[in-house]
């Protein structure tokens, strides 16, 4: 081998022993600099989680063409149904065909908050226009898991609506869907027009 040719070659070794000695430093230096700490998820816990059907009535004069309900996040807690057909000229409430299904806490939590929405068709005299309606915070009247039936939303007029779920075990009380809520029942929860939903939902499909 020529002097040039050996001198290139060691200048090249070097060359490329001053990389590897960089990255070296530059992968400590990564290693030693502190790193974020990373986000907790605060799960909660409703204990054991049991699925039912859905089933709606609709006392208003808006039909619900579909709805449903979700718990806090991380909660598993969810469900929906619909469509909710509107009250008859005739007075008889509507209803809905049974839909599968929701998730509710197998043990009744007094501290269960839910968020409710449903996409009502209303008419407004020669016009039937989509508006979607959001209540939060709704609460469920107290319930036996182990002789649980449907989860029911039921709707009223002024855009309220109840979460019920009937046991059998006070057929008198809040979870029986034969006895309509009265107007000041504490579990009535009101909605109002929810824009967001609108806006990324509806697009101009009241027009």
């Amino acid at each position: 081998m020529k002097e040039n040719e050996v001198g290139g070659t060691r200048q090249r070794g070097c060359q490329l022993a001053g990389v590897v000695v960089s990255l070296a430093i530059a992968l400590s230096a990564c290693a030693a600099a502190p790193q974020p700490p990373l986000p907790q998820v605060v799960v909660p816990n409703f204990g054991k989680l049991q699925s039912g059907d859905i089933a709606g009535l609709n006392y208003s004069t808006d039909l619900i063409y579909t709805f449903g309900f979700e718990g806090p996040k991380y909660s598993g807690i969810s469900g929906g149904g619909g469509p909710v057909h509107e009250l008859s000229r005739s007075g008889r409430v509507g209803g809905a065909v049974v839909s599968c299904c929701g998730t509710l806490p197998a043990v009744w939590h007094p501290d269960l908050r839910l968020t409710v929405r449903w996409l009502a068709y209303e008419d407004e005299g020669n016009k039937v226009v989509k508006h979607w309606y959001k209540a939060e915070n709704v609460r469920i009247p107290k319930y036996d898991g182990k002789t649980a039936g449907y989860i029911w939303g039921v709707f009223l007029p002024g855009h309220r609506m109840r979460i019920m779920v009937p046991d059998g075990v006070d057929p008198n009380g809040g979870n029986n869907p034969d006895i309509r809520p009265p107007d000041n029942d504490p579990y009535m929860a009101q909605g109002v027009r929810d824009t967001e939903w609108e806006a990324l939902y509806l697009k101009g499909n009241n027009r």
